[in-house]
C-alpha cells in the first residue's frame, strides 16, 4: 500500500503548486489584458491537466476502498502542502514566480474567481473520475448487472 501512496501524495503536491502558480500568474504583468472569461478558461484548462494526473494515479486500482483512501490522501496532501506554501509566502514575501503588476481591488476578485474555478472544477472532475472508477470496478467484479 505504501508504494500506492506516493502518486496520491504527488498529485496533491502538484495541484497545490499549480494553484500557487495560477494565483501568481493572474496578478502578474503577463495577464494584464486577460478578461475574467479568459482567466476562468485558463483555470479550468489547468484543472483538467491536474485531473489527468489524478486519473493516472488511481485508474489502475481495483479495490474501491483503496480508491477512496488514495483520493482522501490526495486531498489531504493538497491541503497540507497549500498551507506550507502559504507559510513560505509569509516568510519570504518578496519571492514571486512572475513579475507582479500594480494591483487594484478588481485583481482580488479576479483572483478569487480564478482560484475558485480551479478548485471547484478540480473537485468536480475528481468526483466524476472516482465514480467512474468505482462503477468500472463494480462491473468488472460482476456486482452490478
Amino acid at each position: 500500500m505504501s508504494k500506492k501512496l506516493i502518486p496520491a501524495i504527488l498529485d496533491g503536491v502538484v495541484c497545490s503548486i499549480t494553484l500557487q502558480i495560477l494565483s501568481e500568474f493572474v496578478i502578474s504583468i503577463y495577464s494584464k489584458n486577460l478578461s475574467l472569461y479568459q482567466c476562468l478558461l485558463l483555470s479550468t484548462i489547468i484543472s483538467m491537466v491536474c485531473a489527468i494526473i489524478y486519473v493516472s494515479s488511481v485508474s489502475k486500482e481495483a479495490k474501491n476502498k483503496t480508491l477512496v483512501v488514495l483520493s482522501l490522501i490526495s486531498v489531504l496532501s493538497f491541503v497540507l502542502f497549500t498551507i506550507a506554501i502559504i507559510v513560505c509566502c509569509l516568510i519570504f514575501p518578496n519571492y514571486n514566480y512572475f513579475p507582479l503588476r500594480e494591483e487594484n481591488n478588481g485583481d482580488a476578485i479576479l483572483l478569487m474567481f480564478s482560484m475558485g474555478a480551479f478548485i471547484l472544477f478540480s473537485i468536480f472532475t475528481r468526483l466524476v473520475v472516482l465514480i467512474v472508477c468505482i462503477i468500472k470496478n463494480n462491473t468488472r467484479d460482476g456486482s452490478v448487472s
